[in-house]
C-alpha cells in the first residue's frame, strides 16, 4: 500500500483495517506531504502462522507516516513475525503483541516490535508511541531505535517515547529498562548527554544538549580519529637498493 500525496495532507479514515494471510506487508509514503491513518476499530495483521520471516512495515526510513491511530492494534500467534513502525506519532487504545505459538517441531513463536523515532517535539507532553492498554510476553523486549533522528535539532528536556496505561500486562515495574532494547548510537556519537528511565508506564528520554562548541569538538575528534585510522592502513616501505 503506497501513499503518494499530491496535496498537503491525506487522511485515511477507516472503520477497520485487517491484513490477513500476507507474509510481507508494507504501508509506505512515497512522496512529500502529510499522511495520517485513522482506524476507528481494529488494526490487525495476520501472517501465515508457521512461516518464518513474516513482517509488517508501517512507514519507511525515508518516509515516516505522520500519525497512526486505532482503537485496537492486534497481532496473531505466529512462528516468526516482525512489526516495524516508522511514524512520528502512534496512538492506540490497546495493543496486543502477545505470542503463544508453540509447535513441537518448530518451537515457540517470536514476535518483534520495532519503534523508530524520527522526530521529537519539546513542546509536546504526549508520547511518540502511545500503546494504551498493552499486552506482551514478559520476556519480550520492544526495540526503540533513534537512528533516524536528527540530533542537531534536539533541545534539552524530557521526552515521552513509549507509554502504556496502568492495566497493561507483561511490563516491568518502575526502574527497570528490561522491556526495551534501545538503540541510541546516534546520540552517543554526537556526544549528547542523555539518559532513559521507565516509571512503570512511560519510557522517558532525558536530554541535556551540549553547547555548540562541545558538539564541534566532538565532530573534530571523530574526524581526527577517522584520519588517523586511514593513515594506519597505509603501509610505507623503504625502496630497495
Amino acid at each position: 500500500m503506497n501513499f503518494a500525496p499530491s496535496s498537503e495532507a491525506i487522511n485515511l479514515n477507516l472503520s477497520g483495517l485487517s491484513i490477513y494471510q500476507v507474509a510481507h506487508a508494507y504501508i509506505k509514503k512515497t512522496a512529500a506531504g502529510e499522511v495520517n491513518i485513522n482506524v476507528d476499530g481494529d488494526f490487525s495483521f495476520g501472517s501465515p502462522t508457521a512461516q518464518v520471516g513474516c513482517n509488517l512495515d508501517v512507514g519507511a526510513y525515508d518516509g515516516f507516516i505522520d500519525s497512526v491511530r486505532a482503537n485496537n492494534f492486534k497481532l496473531p500467534n505466529a512462528l516468526d513475525l516482525t512489526i516495524t513502525f516508522y511514524a512520528y506519532r502512534v496512538d492506540f487504545a490497546s495493543t496486543d503483541i502477545r505470542n503463544t505459538y508453540n509447535n513441537a517441531e518448530k518451537g515457540e513463536g517470536n514476535t518483534r516490535l520495532i519503534l523508530n523515532v524520527g522526530r521529537l517535539d519539546p513542546s509536546s507532553s504526549e508520547a511518540v508511541y502511545s500503546l494504551g492498554t498493552a499486552y506482551k510476553n514478559a520476556d519480550d523486549a520492544i526495540t526503540v531505535d533513534f537512528g533516524m533522528l536528527d540530533p542537531e535539532n534536539l533541545s534539552a528536556g524530557e521526552y515521552k517515547i513509549v507509554s502504556v496505561d496502568e492495566w497493561s500486562e507483561g511490563f516491568a515495574e518502575s526502574g527497570s529498562l528490561s522491556d526495551f532494547n534501545i538503540n541510541d548510537d546516534i546520540l552517543n556519537a554526537m556526544g549528547i548527554e542523555h539518559s532513559f528511565e521507565w516509571d512503570g508506564q512511560n519510557l522517558i528520554l532525558n536530554v541535556a544538549v551540549p553547547e555548540p562548541a562541545e558538539i564541534a569538538a566532538v565532530l573534530g575528534l571523530l574526524a581526527l580519529f577517522a584520519a588517523l585510522r586511514r593513515l594506519s592502513l597505509i603501509h610505507i616501505s623503504e625502496p630497495t637498493r
